[in-house]
């Protein structure tokens, strides 16, 4: 297969596998929440049961008796933890207006969601103050289900989003303008793209960036044994913690191969076999002395006569007895021989 192909296929295959880092949820509190309420006869923390009956700590609100209602509930400080967009999923049950009794025109169905950012946790009871600006509305959330009964029926989920955040953390605000409602749970998180390997390369996770659509650059580098064969190596990480749009490319570098679907660059035994003697037979040529010997032929013509082969025969023996009486002699004779020889050779030449 194509390697590009093959990388593509990988980086759909991590949109499945989707990183999010949490930043509250009340859902795995048992303490009380202890998130400060305006006034303070509004919204009341209870413990409560969510839609799949579990025990939860819940703030309930139900004051539409009486007009022009103005109830505030804030959260404690959310550090953002890097994040510039986040996401708020809010599970809740609403009471159906038109199912009470004498209900005068004040009962609403909706709440409002704010945020107020701050670089450290210094709100009080009275500051900031509470109305829209210096909080930011998110939006207006309405229920898809209402119920005669607050207490009883399937729970409301909306998730929305709210950003770009600037400030190292933030606060979340409720409005309540006369519903009768349960918030039973609060989950704020932001999305990550996913850590990868793919293609040779491998890409950090990366924060989502400030607004849905934005891309966010994130710098690749090529794995262990794998070489660059075009620039830049990157990839964009989109509002949805998804990967798209890879660029540059990573390759095994010789004496490897692709394993593991292209995530790691194995050693191929025989290529590395005969690099490796290369390599040793270079580093012997480079560190071991040279040297020339130089061999000339027997010039001494008058040796090869064969009167002069008694006489060696002879000196090799008296050298193999170790006798010096008799090494002694033979050197005498080899001497003889030797001019003897040089006597007929200049005789005949």
């Amino acid at each position: 297969m194509n390697s590009d192909i093959f990388f593509l296929l990988q980086i759909k295959s991590f949109i499945f596998n989707l990183v999010t880092e949490i930043l509250m949820n009340t859902r795995l509190e048992t303490a009380d929440l202890k998130w400060t309420v305006y006034p303070e006869s509004g919204w009341e923390e209870v413990s409560g049961s969510d839609d799949e009956m579990n025990t939860v700590r819940t703030y309930e609100v139900c004051k539409y008796g009486t007009p022009n209602q103005n109830n505030w509930l804030r959260t404690t400080y959310i550090p953002r933890h890097g994040a510039q967009r986040v996401y708020v999923e809010l599970k809740f049950t609403m009471r159906d207006c038109f199912s009470i009794p004498g209900v005068p025109g004040s009962c609403k169905e909706t709440f409002n969601l704010y945020y107020y950012e701050s670089d450290s946790d210094a709100a009080t009871q009275g500051s900031p103050a509470w109305m829209e600006n210096p909080y930011v509305k998110v939006d207006t959330v309405a229920a898809d289900s209402v119920f005669p009964n607050k207490k009883v029926g399937r729970a409301n989920t909306k998730i929305l989003n709210l950003g770009p955040l600037r400030r190292n953390g933030f606060y979340l605000a409720f409005q309540d303008q006369g519903a009768c409602m349960a918030l039973l749970s609060v989950r704020v998180f932001f999305k990550k793209c996913p850590a990868m390997v793919a293609g040779f390369a491998s890409f950090p996770e990366t924060v989502t960036g400030a607004e849905p659509t934005s891309l966010v650059i994130a710098p690749g580098a090529c794995i262990p044994n794998a070489v660059e064969v075009s620039i830049p190596l990157k990839l964009y990480c989109n509002g949805d913690g998804e990967w798209i749009v890879p660029l540059g490319k990573c390759t095994c570098g010789p004496g490897y191969e692709p394993t593991k679907k292209h995530t790691v660059c194995k050693a191929n035994l025989d290529v590395y076999a005969a690099t490796v003697t290369d390599f040793i037979s270079k580093r012997v040529e480079d560190r071991v002395p040279k040297k020339t010997i130089r061999v000339f032929p027997n010039r001494k013509l008058w040796l090869k006569h064969k009167g002069s082969t008694p006489c060696w025969s002879s000196r090799l023996e008296a050298f193999k007895s170790d006798d010096p009486d008799r090494h002694k002699k033979s050197g005498y004779e080899v001497r003889k021989a030797i001019r003897d020889e040089l006597n007929r050779f200049y005789a005949r030449h």
